[in-house]
């Protein structure tokens, strides 16, 4: 049985930080066939540049000499300071989603500060009233309002290098009093208030990350700020998740007009990277998407590496188990090519009648309103989204 891989820290050759990179790109080099690196490997890269220092034994990595070994490792990782708990959420799940695992970058109450690797996510029904609608907008102008799947994910399970397999991680409220309280109450056997170091009026996206059965000298959570996130991209891709989505809107908006279709009101988007031969290969497999759009996209020409969203419904989405989800279709864009909206690679949306309509363009094709390519399909249903 294939699993997210794992090591704890020696504090020598292997820190928290190098142990973060290990599983990240470690998971993507079985998945995507990249290279391998051992974290002797991974520290040599990160601290290269240093000049009359010793390599090991070390406190730690600095960001930029993470970012500096995932170049030097092949990836193009890009940095986010987070602080926004709605988009670090959202941004965290989409790559999750894609099997690239986002490196974490916490800071604890006593100041300290900490790497752990985000690896899967669960999965409940929300509050209806408290699901936050999305509102895209180009130049002051409404283009499209839905809802992001990553509203259905309550925690994320995390590698932590120092408690843990499988963590479970929570986002929480920044409120500095409830914050406090939380965390002399959690470390109340191994922490005292006056270790609170941190000031909590800056922790914009605070997380709680459980920690089994407390015990008098282990803490039940352990709570600390989510102040930046790494994500070592595979070179190829271009088009990060917030550049991807606005651009998704946007063709989203010129198919429904063009198709002459309605979007609806409680439209539901989930978007994930892979590459374009898993994703034909994958296709059908559950047997209950149609066979023309199946054979179109099977002989379609496309690039390696695909952002797919699929569009939904928040009734569709309600399910009471992942293999109950149905979506009404996906929009296909190639996550090699620019941010700005002039190309996609295929759009396909089943209609209130179990209509299904396809638009597609051409690798050649530059100019999308002359070059969209319609092809009408006839009786569908919504089928079942591809889950890893």
């Amino acid at each position: 049985m294939d699993s997210a891989p794992f090591m704890e820290q020696d504090t020598r050759v292997q820190t928290c930080s190098s142990v973060a990179i290990w599983i990240s790109t470690t998971a993507m080099a079985h998945c995507f066939d990249l290279p391998k690196y051992t974290t002797s490997e991974i520290m040599d890269k990160a601290t290269k540049t240093l000049a009359g220092m010793r390599v090991g034994p070390t406190q730690g990595l600095t960001y930029e000499q993470i970012m500096l070994a995932c170049r030097d490792m092949g990836y193009a990782p890009i940095v986010f300071e987070e602080t926004d708990k709605l988009e670090a959420i959202y941004q965290i799940y989409s790559y999750v989603e894609s099997g690239i695992p986002p490196i974490l970058f916490l800071q604890l109450p006593d100041g300290n500060h900490h790497a752990i690797t985000a690896v899967g996510h669960a999965y409940s029904l929300p509050s209806q009233s408290k699901l936050q609608e999305i509102r895209i907008l180009k130049l002051g102008e409404e283009i499209l309002r839905y809802f992001r799947s990553s509203e259905w994910v309550p925690s994320f399970y995390v590698h932590d290098d120092q408690r843990g397999i499988f963590r479970e991680l929570r986002f929480l409220e920044p409120d500095p009093t409830q914050l406090r309280q939380r965390i002399s109450s959690a470390h109340r056997d191994t922490w005292f208030p006056a270790k609170i170091s941190a000031d909590l009026k800056d922790w914009h996206c605070p997380v709680s990350i459980n920690l089994g059965l407390p015990s008098k000298h282990v803490p039940k959570e352990i709570i600390a700020n989510l102040w930046g996130t790494i994500v070592p991209l595979p070179r190829e891709i271009t088009l990060s998740h917030s550049e991807m989505e606005r651009k998704c809107a946007w063709i989203i908006n010129f198919c429904f007009n063009r198709l002459k279709l309605k979007a609806p009101e409680n439209l539901v988007l989930r978007s994930y990277l892979i590459r374009s031969n898993d994703y034909k290969a994958r296709i059908g497999q559950s047997g209950d998407i149609s066979d023309f759009v199946m054979a179109l996209y099977r002989g379609k020409s496309m690039p390696k590496w695909l952002w797919v969203t699929e569009m939904s419904t928040v009734n569709l989405w309600n399910a009471t188990s992942v293999n109950k989800l149905r979506i009404k279709g996906e929009l296909i864009l190639d996550a090699t090519s620019n941010p700005w909206p002039t190309d996609f690679e295929a759009f396909h949306w089943v209609d209130d009648n179990n209509v299904g309509k396809v638009a597609t363009m051409t690798q050649d094709d530059v100019d999308i309103d002359a070059a969209l390519t319609m092809w009408s399909e006839g009786p569908d249903r919504p089928y079942r989204p591809m889950v890893r």
